[in-house]
């Protein structure tokens, strides 16, 4: 009996204790509570963050009953934890779980920024970290607290702690630095929670971007622009890639190099100055077929062919890169921004202009081709902002002894004949090169012709538009000595075709894609030369990379 009332009273203080724990729970958890409702109603009042100043970086949890995810509202520490609106930084992706930092069955976890009203304090972001582990501090705020050591009257003397604390459990919410808040007093960081540090000085130029990059292998080369975390790794299990974020200080505009003038009274637009005023040299890159994907192999390939190009040029010294398409791989490549960056760092790095033409394979599952073409023509050094609509683009060049040049970069997917008739002033150039991504018919002549390189691809070229039946015609009367292709991995050759023009191919420089045996990853220049009149072409391949071969004369005149 005395048993029984024992256990009852057990149960009931148990019972007791329980409600008041629920309740207690409830009380404290009762903000977060009504920010998760609002959250599942919201109706967003600011977009995707796309640029601009920052105050404030988090990353947060996004539960599969929230409205959307573009836009949240949550607490931001900085400010007493105020109740603000958050932006999820963009990624021009239709999927949204691809860099997603934390995936469950419940939520996906985004980088948020918020962005600055103007406000004083604690004024815009000039720098940020993001540790790999929530528990440890970056690389970067511990060299910066090193070099603040070495100063006699730094606070690192006098009060540098580390303080952590166990905030209340809360369902609705979580705290990103999981449990654990390290802040350091007295320097310029401040910890953000999971990883994030972030710097206010008012005396240094603020951050004014973060961009996300998926896959292996990386590279940030645009002026003003730093990797923030290079390859995080996220949740166990995650089968999305690996994720890099990087961020940019001032405007992120290059400075533009002098042999590029802008013409604005000029339908071409784009004047290039040749090497001493005498020659113009132009390294085609064609069919490398990035996938940035997290497969070994393909990881390894990439990072060869990327050398090879950066050896070609460091070698070379082109005025003009011009690539003829295929630089994705189609379903393959999951972040063309990530692979699109990964190709042009060589150019970039050694302030080269390039210009980018599509192929067949450069689309992607998770984004439109005008995304891809907008990303291209924001880059630094690229020439395709100043492309037509259609996507072609026209270069002219001039000469000390009084002799031009033009240069012709074409869309395989778009007519050419209204392009070419805004040129007419430019048929009276001496020199002209073409290029695009898919051959011509007249690439398969009859009969005997003219050919230096290997042809291993001959089947018959269907035209893709009415106007690859006259493309031929039009560019003899605009004086064009050669037009180079891609697409055909094992040809790499020169042919002539009716009248003397020659119609070649650039080879495919991907290594480790498909092509003939023996056939190596290769890259074609050519050479304009005002002074001695001639145009010239040869090859570059990832074998002999110090040797040129199947070197050529397209164009001997008498000046």
């Amino acid at each position: 009996m005395h048993r029984r009332l024992r256990h009852r009273r057990i149960i009931t203080i148990l019972r007791r204790l329980a409600i008041a724990s629920f309740f207690l729970l409830a009380y404290s958890s009762r903000s977060s509570f009504i920010i998760h409702l609002q959250n599942t109603f919201n109706v967003p009042t600011t977009s995707e963050y796309r640029g601009g100043l920052i105050d404030d970086v988090q990353s947060i949890r996004c539960y599969r009953w929230f409205g959307q995810c573009r836009s949240l509202i949550a607490k931001q520490r900085s400010s007493d934890d105020r109740i603000v609106s958050w932006s999820r930084i963009s990624k021009n992706l239709t999927d949204e779980s691809l860099y997603s930092i934390e995936t469950s069955f419940f939520y996906k976890t985004y980088l948020y920024v918020h962005e600055w009203d103007g406000s004083v304090n604690p004024g815009p972001i000039s720098e940020l970290a993001i540790s790999r582990d929530s528990s440890m501090i970056p690389i970067q705020v511990t060299q910066d607290v090193q070099r603040l050591i070495k100063i006699s009257d730094s606070s690192v003397f006098h009060n540098h702690v580390h303080r952590e604390r166990r905030p209340i459990i809360d369902f609705f919410t979580r705290d990103h630095s999981d449990s654990d808040i390290i802040h350091s007093l007295g320097e310029d960081w401040k910890y953000k929670g999971g990883g994030i540090w972030c710097k206010h000085r008012s005396d240094q130029d603020p951050i004014t971007n973060i961009q996300l990059y998926l896959g292996s292998g990386f590279l940030e080369s645009r002026p003003n622009w730093k990797e923030v975390i290079h390859e995080y790794s996220r949740n166990k299990g995650h089968k999305s890639q690996l994720i890099s974020v990087t961020r940019e200080i001032n405007n992120g505009q290059e400075k533009r190099e002098q042999s590029v003038i802008i013409k604005d009274d000029d339908v071409l637009g784009i004047s290039l100055s040749p090497h001493y005023g005498k020659s113009l040299k132009i390294l085609q890159i064609s069919d490398i077929h990035f996938r940035c994907s997290e497969d070994t192999i393909a990881v390894l390939s990439e990072f060869q062919t990327k050398h090879f190009i950066s050896n070609v040029i460091s070698r070379e010294r082109p005025d003009l890169v011009v690539v003829t398409g295929d630089f994705l791989d189609g379903d393959n490549s999951l972040d063309y921004q990530a692979c699109i960056m990964k190709l042009v760092q060589p150019m970039i790095k050694s302030k080269t202009p390039y210009a980018i033409t599509t192929g067949v394979s450069d689309y992607s599952r998770f984004a439109a081709i005008s995304q891809i073409q907008d990303f291209i023509k924001g880059l630094p050094y690229s020439l395709n902002r100043y492309a037509s609509p259609e996507g072609h683009l026209a270069i002219s060049s001039h000469f000390s002894k009084g002799t031009d040049a033009a240069i012709y970069i074409l869309d395989s997917f778009h007519p050419v004949k209204q392009f070419f008739s805004m040129q007419k002033d430019y048929q009276t150039y001496r020199y002209a090169l073409a290029f695009r991504h898919l051959p011509i018919p007249e690439y398969r002549p009859e009969g005997v012709f003219p050919i230096i390189g290997q042809y291993n691809e001959q089947s018959i070229v269907k035209s893709k538009l009415f106007d690859d039946k006259i493309l031929q015609k039009i560019m003899y009367s605009f004086n064009v000595k050669a037009m180079s292709c891609g697409h055909e991995h094992s040809n790499d050759c020169c042919l002539q075709s009716r009248g003397d023009m020659w119609l070649c191919y650039g080879g495919s420089a991907g290594i480790g894609i498909d092509r003939m045996n023996g056939m190596e990853p290769s890259v074609r220049l050519f050479n304009i030369d005002g002074d001695l009149d001639e145009v010239t072409s040869w090859k570059r391949n990832f074998r002999l990379i110090e040797s040129v071969y199947d070197y050529q004369y397209i164009y001997q005149g008498q000046l």
